[in-house]
């Protein structure tokens, strides 16, 4: 049972097949490029996407929108601190922003910053740097069967990394709790000490992308050996102080339409931040965000915190799982705590990797359904083919019908798949990293 009622509804409907087929056309068959207004359930991304609670909307009404060192901004900067327990934070307008501000101060050409995995903006912002993004998925995280923690670092290919381009040239170890670019599995506790115990062997920082970090402490207080019997908020911050610094999107779990934050301890770290701050986002004590949102961003905050809101949320995307699985659908497992992953590659076992599975099938889920899906690109390993379809389950939104609806509209493709056809890039975008949000596409014959 859930613990909250709706306060406000939004009427969606479904646009007819023809109308779905000319603005797929339109958006060149790119799911990413189609107008929200002709989508029924969107699944693209949790980012920024899902409402806002009573009591965020009461506190944007007492806002301080002074331009520097607001009241609204002093009280997001007071609970961070408290909460998280470092001694500078800086707001960004979301977090790849953040990334971008700590890059600017931290990297220099030819740096190497390994991660468990980098999501496409955040491989994006090192490479602007002219840094070199390496990725150190353990390999359990091949498999799309069931295991647990599969988005850990591996320690064996951080060490590497450093031993072949020189501890000068690797600045920071980064982790994404969770392991957004690999199917959102989580990361252990055990993992995330062990990238602090690398981090300080080679005097380098540790840098802990917290995007997700509520989920993954959902995941560490189930999963892990001797992690049960301790509170969840607990679990949460402990993850985070392990690390140097923490870039944050707030847009995930701070459930707040914009906003993000860097936070750290190291004083001139965090001036060269701020002076980049101000340069690219505002005002270091506004970053960007107005203090309404700083406001939402707060109270976002404590309530993601709270047990029973995670608990719902990752019982609702398991649902989905289940769903979709008793359908027969070939799934990405575990399934994490905010999207479903399908395995493309075998939903669509006629198609080849040129073929472009999973944004085939992506645009086939919105020619069926109206639904629109997030192409994940293929497993972050050199020799792996297998592609992945996201269905991203923004926060306090949807109910059982539309995961059922969602699951009925799979179950259907599934029956005719052989008759999806694959898809041609016709035009690819100037920067590469940048491909899967922006590549034009036309549908290949069969």
């Amino acid at each position: 049972m859930r613990n909250y009622r709706f306060g406000m509804v939004e009427t969606i409907e479904c646009p007819s097949r023809d109308v779905r087929e000319r603005q797929l056309a339109a958006a060149n068959f790119n799911t990413y490029r189609l107008d929200a207004e002709h989508v029924y359930l969107d699944l693209l991304t949790d980012s920024g996407t899902g409402p806002l609670s009573k009591e965020q909307w009461s506190a944007m009404m007492t806002a301080d929108e002074s331009y520097a060192g607001s009241k609204s901004f002093r009280d997001l900067e007071t609970y961070i601190q408290e909460t998280f327990g470092f001694d500078h934070v800086i707001p960004t307008h979301q977090g790849r922003a953040a990334e971008h501000v700590l890059f600017r101060a931290l990297l220099e050409e030819n740096d190497h910053v390994p991660n468990n995995t980098h999501f496409a903006t955040t491989e994006a912002q090192i490479k602007d740097n002219d840094a070199i993004p390496v990725n150190c998925p353990i390999e359990a995280g091949r498999s799309t069967e069931h295991d647990t923690f599969k988005g850990n670092i591996d320690p064996a290919k951080v060490a590497a990394v450093i031993e072949q381009v020189g501890t000068e040239h690797v600045p920071a170890i980064m982790l994404a709790l969770t392991n957004n670019a690999l199917a959102g599995q989580p990361v252990s506790m055990d993992n995330i000490k062990t990238t602090r115990d690398l981090a300080d062997q080679h005097d380098r920082y540790f840098i802990i992308d917290a995007c997700r970090y509520v989920e993954n402490a959902y995941f560490i207080q189930h999963h892990e050996d001797g992690q049960q019997h301790r509170e969840l908020p607990a679990i949460a911050k402990e993850q985070l102080q392990h690390a140097d610094i923490i870039t944050m999107s707030g847009k995930k779990n701070g459930l707040v339409n914009m906003g993000g934050f860097v936070a750290l301890d190291d004083d001139e770290l965090a001036e060269a931040i701020k002076e980049q701050t101000m340069l690219h986002e505002g005002f270091y004590t506004y970053g960007g965000m107005s203090g309404r949102t700083m406001e939402a961003f707060r109270i976002g905050l404590q309530e993601a915190l709270t047990p029973r809101f995670i608990e719902q949320r990752v019982e609702q995307t398991q649902d989905l799982g289940q769903l979709l699985e008793d359908r027969g659908i070939p799934l990405y497992k575990p399934v994490s705590g905010h999207a479903v992953y399908i395995n493309a590659s075998a939903f669509l076992d006629h198609l080849d990797v040129d073929d472009h599975p999973a944004e085939a099938l992506a645009a086939a889920f919105y020619l069926e359904g109206g639904i629109r899906t997030s192409p994940d690109g293929t497993l972050p390993y050199d020799d792996s083919h297998d592609a992945l379809l996201r269905l991203c389950l923004p926060p306090r939104t949807y109910h059982r019908d539309h995961l059922e609806d969602i699951a009925e509209t799979a179950a259907t493709l599934l029956e005719d798949s052989n008759q999806i056809p694959g898809l041609e890039i016709t035009k690819e975008p100037d920067h590469e990293s940048l491909a899967p949000f922006q590549r034009s596409y036309h549908p290949r014959s069969l």
